[in-house]
């Protein structure tokens, strides 16, 4: 029962964590790709202002 009860709960930090770990890599990955489509606009009129 002891037993069981400590895998539950090591269970659940282990999977608290791993949610944890996502939220921070999709939130870093999604203000990457943000910053690189603002880059890339930028990018894109001043090419248009060029031309």
């Amino acid at each position: 029962f002891v037993f069981c009860l400590s895998a539950r709960a090591a269970r659940t930090v282990f999977c608290s964590f791993i949610v944890r770990l996502l939220f921070v890599f999709c939130s870093s990955f999604c203000s990457f790709i943000v910053r690189l489509l603002f880059v890339s606009h930028r990018l894109f009129y001043k090419l248009s202002l060029i031309f």
